[in-house]
C-alpha cells in the first residue's frame, strides 16, 4: 500500500502546473492595455485610423482585443482579451518574425508556405526558444514577434480562429516550459502585431550614368576607373 501512495505523490509532484486563459489574458479595470471597442473599430485599417489618432497615438502598443476562448470569439463583455500591437510604418520598419495571411482558398499560412495545423505548437517553441540561431527568428524570448495579416477592409473577426489555435498553441508553450505566471512577462512576453497587406511600392528608376555625369560635373572628376 505504501508503494501506491508514493506512487501517487510522485505523480503530483511530476504533473506540469497548467496555467488558465483568465490567468494569462484575463483584465482588469486598472489594466494598462487599451480595450478596443470592436463595435467603433471593426477592420484593420480602422484600427490603424484609431491609433493614429493623438490621443490614442500612445497605446499603439498596449491594445487588447476582447476574446473570449470558449467560443474564440472577439466579444465586447468579455473579461478576458489578446494584447495585440500596431506598426507605426512612418517609423519603424516591421519585423517580421513569423508571418500569418490567408491564401486565395482562405487557409491560414505561416511565411508563405507552411499551413497551419498541428504545427502550430512547434513553430512558437521554435520563435521562442531560437536565441538567434535562425536569422529569420527571434533573437531572445522577450524580442519575439508574429504578425497577422488581414486585407484593409476585412472585418477583425476574420482573425478569431487563427487567434484561438494560436493562444490555445501559446498556452501549451507556456506549460511544457513550466512558466509561472508572476514570471511570464519577464520570460516570455507575448508580442502579437496586427497589420494590413500593403504593397511596397516599386523603386524608382535610377540611371547611374547620369548620376555620375552629374557628379562629374559639380566636382570635376572623372569617375571613369
Amino acid at each position: 500500500m505504501k508503494y501506491i501512495y508514493l506512487a501517487i505523490l510522485l505523480s503530483l509532484f511530476s504533473c506540469k502546473k497548467e496555467l488558465d486563459y483568465e490567468q494569462v489574458f484575463g483584465y482588469v479595470s486598472k489594466d494598462s492595455l487599451l480595450l478596443i471597442d470592436v463595435h467603433s473599430v471593426s477592420t484593420m485599417v480602422e484600427l490603424y485610423d484609431f491609433v493614429d489618432l493623438p490621443e490614442n497615438n500612445i497605446y499603439r502598443n498596449f491594445l487588447r482585443i476582447p476574446f473570449d476562448f470558449e467560443s474564440n470569439k472577439i466579444k465586447t463583455d468579455s473579461r478576458t482579451g489578446i494584447p495585440i500591437n500596431t506598426y507605426d510604418l512612418n517609423f519603424c520598419k516591421p519585423i517580421i518574425h513569423l508571418a500569418f495571411h490567408k491564401d486565395d482558398q482562405g487557409n491560414w499560412m505561416i511565411n508563405d508556405e507552411i499551413v497551419v495545423g498541428e504545427n502550430l505548437d512547434s513553430l512558437i517553441t521554435l520563435n521562442y526558444l531560437n536565441e538567434g540561431f535562425n536569422p529569420k527568428l527571434s533573437d531572445t524570448p522577450k524580442k519575439t514577434f508574429f504578425t497577422f495579416y488581414l486585407e484593409e477592409d476585412e472585418p477583425l473577426t476574420q482573425l478569431e480562429n487563427i487567434l484561438g489555435k494560436f493562444s490555445e498553441a501559446y498556452m501549451n508553450f507556456l506549460t511544457d516550459n513550466e512558466v509561472e505566471i508572476d514570471s511570464l512577462k519577464n520570460e516570455f512576453p507575448l508580442h502579437i502585431f496586427l497589420m494590413y497587406e500593403y504593397e511596397i511600392p516599386p523603386m524608382p528608376n535610377i540611371d547611374e550614368d547620369i548620376i555620375e555625369a552629374e557628379i562629374e560635373e559639380d566636382l570635376e572628376l572623372n569617375l571613369d576607373y
